[in-house]
């Protein structure tokens, strides 16, 4: 069985870090080309500034989204009074999805009231072209080995070292099993070094095989739903010019909602439960009803 060995680094850059650069370039040009065809062609001097302020917009939600949304509801508002900087350590992982669509849709409304173009067509612009976002960073969550899935055995089920980041025994364990394979191992090793070691180490992998649980790749479920058919239904829809503005928005937060808590079935709950939804299935249903919503204020104005 695979286990995860990808190095999350190219060339000392971290590929998540790529995977929002990425993203950016990719979304610039496809809002270039879509405009170029006719399609939202009144954004066109505003384009280049809507879409760098949305992204910066999308990054700063999403840290304050993992905050408010995931640690402080988990550890308390000691996690930020202990270490007030820690929000800015954006290099140590931590963006919350639905924080970043809340800053997106501030930055929607704000160049509403700046060029006087109504919200829906900044809306359709924009979810127009974030699902290849939404797909990049999922595939980065892969090459990381974080948001692994549940426990399976279908088979192409993955072993993803991270999970013994979950128990300090596990990881002693695992390490104490893996000196007689590796001499730049020690029971001083940290966490960071032992993933090294197992990552350019073969034997390491083997001995550590059996600590390991076969889970679901959920990042590439996530990617492929969340991302990929996301995009290829905003594309549909793009392409269908009988459908007024604001639909590629609303079918956006209903078919982004729908796959997210399908895929999160699937995910290792990386946070407490709400209820009996991970919090990012309960987050994902305020966004189904508010695709619901979206589609009833959008039908009695298309034709």
């Amino acid at each position: 069985m695979y286990i995860h060995h990808i190095n999350p680094s190219f060339f000392y850059i971290r590929f998540y870090g790529l995977a929002y650069v990425l993203s950016l370039f990719l979304c610039y040009y496809l809002l270039r080309r879509f405009i170029f065809v006719g399609k939202f062609s009144n954004l066109a001097t505003q384009v280049d500034s809507f879409l760098f302020f949305g992204f910066f917009s999308m990054l700063i939600g999403g840290r304050l989204g993992y905050f408010l949304f995931y640690l402080i509801p988990d550890y308390g508002w000691q996690i930020i009074s202990s270490n007030p900087f820690l929000i800015f350590k954006v290099w140590e992982g931590g963006m919350s999805f639905h924080g970043g669509v809340l800053g997106v849709f501030f930055s929607v409304c704000f160049f509403s009231l700046r060029t006087n173009i109504n919200w829906r067509v900044w809306g359709d612009a924009i979810c127009s072209v974030a699902p290849l976002g939404i797909f990049f960073v999922r595939i980065a969550n892969f090459i990381n080995g974080e948001l692994y899935g549940k426990i399976t055995e279908v088979p192409w089920a993955m072993k993803f070292p991270l999970e013994l980041a979950t128990s300090h025994l596990l990881f002693q364990q695992a390490l104490l099993i893996s000196l007689p394979f590796d001499s730049l191992l020690s029971m001083e090793s940290s966490f960071s070094e032992f993933l090294i070691r197992i990552r350019e180490n073969e034997a390491v992998r083997e001995a550590i095989s059996p600590f390991l649980s076969s889970r679901h790749p959920s990042q590439l479920y996530e990617a492929f739903l969340e991302g990929f058919c996301l995009f290829l239904l905003s594309f549909f829809i793009f392409r269908k010019r009988f459908l007024g503005t604001g639909f590629i928005t609303a079918f956006f937060f209903l078919f982004y909602g729908f796959a997210r808590i399908f895929a999160e079935m699937f995910r290792e709950p990386d946070s407490a439960l709400i209820f009996f939804l991970s919090k990012g299935q309960f987050y994902s249903c305020l966004m189904l009803l508010v695709g619901i919503l979206l589609l009833f204020f959008l039908a009695p104005r298309n034709k």
